[in-house]
């Protein structure tokens, strides 16, 4: 049976629960080893485009529920794999043969990137730029065009343990269009938290859409970030914290500011949202909870948007007891932990039938 080797990547603390969710999505998949904290090389039979339709099932991304591929972030096929000669990739017989084939496989219609990492400590001389412009350059000068912000087709390098692991496919098929699903931001001189980065990575992971000109529930929001990053999308802002906003929120008209704890709010909210987002340091079945508390005062089918918070130990039954929380008044669409999220999980749900009619609520929040 034809067998396909694929580099994969995950939060490194959370490698063994990825690798066990992969061969449970796959049970003919098999490490063959790692190459650094977490980022491995499996073995899988079939070959890279239907493995990774298999995946983007598991992971939801096909319409279906995804709770299956949590933990994955990032894969790319093996297709070529050699070792740089003491005289570095221009003398590299491999290299220019693995170009070939590139160019032979690659559509001229379709923009390309070279997505280059080097997993190894100390690289000598600079032998990651090297190889990067070695492919970039070669395919330029082949007639393909690149286009490192919208490739249609990346060809990925990892350097690691001295050798380097290439392979091309579609920027879809990777699962992520971010090296090794590296998804970064620039830090801004307004930023008020790194949490920023979490919803704003969600955002864009899922294709979330954010009603314009809606009215939005942030639960744990202090000091603002998630707040901040609501208002940039044009919603007005419930913000849930006992402890105060940044003072540009604080002062900001689309902001209203409960400073109280969210299970009280729950019990005293009089208002209707159009989306909820929650990132409390809580027991996930505890905010869940909350969450669920308060779905009536969302119209049918808004989203939620939470984190959960995960404990050193039994993180797989926190996150079932989690999603068996939230499932009592929401659908989950989505699961998957973010290159953005630590010790934690972003989830997406939507609430089921029934709630309050209408668009949200002009009254006050609570009574």
């Amino acid at each position: 049976m034809k067998e396909v080797r694929v580099v994969f990547t995950c939060q490194a603390d959370f490698a063994d629960l990825c690798l066990n969710e992969l061969r449970e999505a796959e049970p003919g998949a098999r490490l063959e080893r790692w190459l650094a904290p977490g980022v491995g090389i499996l073995t899988a039979p079939g070959d890279f485009p239907s493995l990774s339709r298999r995946f983007q099932a598991a992971r939801g991304e096909d319409g279906l529920e995804g709770k299956r591929l949590l933990f994955l972030r990032h894969i790319f096929p093996v297709d070529g794999c050699f070792v740089l000669p003491g005289g570095g990739i221009e003398g590299c017989r491999e290299a220019y043969g693995f170009l070939a084939d590139c160019a032979r496989r690659m559509d001229r219609e379709r923009p390309f990137s070279v997505q280059a990492r080097c997993l190894d400590p100390k690289p000598e001389g600079d032998a990651l730029h090297a190889v990067q412009y070695f492919f970039v350059d070669g395919l330029l000068g082949k007639g393909f065009r690149c286009d490192g912000a919208r490739p249609e087709t990346v060809l990925s390098i990892v350097i690691a343990q001295g050798a380097v692991y290439l392979g091309l496919s579609s920027a879809q098929e990777n699962l992520s269009a971010w090296p090794g699903g590296m998804r970064r931001f620039a830090r801004r001189e307004d930023q008020i938290s790194r949490a920023e980065f979490k919803l704003l990575e969600a955002i864009e992971a899922f294709s979330l859409p954010l009603p314009p000109g809606g009215w939005a529930l942030d639960l744990g929001a202090a000091p603002g970030g998630w707040t901040k990053v609501l208002l940039e999308a044009g919603l007005r802002v419930t913000a849930v914290d006992p402890a105060a906003l940044a003072p540009c929120l604080e002062q900001d008209p689309r902001v209203e500011h409960y400073r109280g704890l969210a299970q009280d709010f729950a019990r005293e909210n009089r208002r209707a949202f159009d989306l909820l987002v929650n990132d409390m340091r809580m027991d996930p079945a505890e905010s869940a909870g909350i969450v669920c508390d308060l779905a009536d005062c969302l119209a049918p089918g808004a989203l939620a948007v939470m984190t959960f918070k995960l404990p050193s130990k039994k993180r797989t039954e926190q996150i079932r007891r989690g999603f068996s929380a939230l499932e009592k008044r929401y659908r989950i669409r989505y699961a998957r932990q973010l290159f953005h999220n630590r010790s934690e999980i972003t989830v997406v749900c939507a609430k089921r039938d029934g709630g309050l009619p209408g668009p949200a609520g002009e009254k006050a929040a609570f009574a």
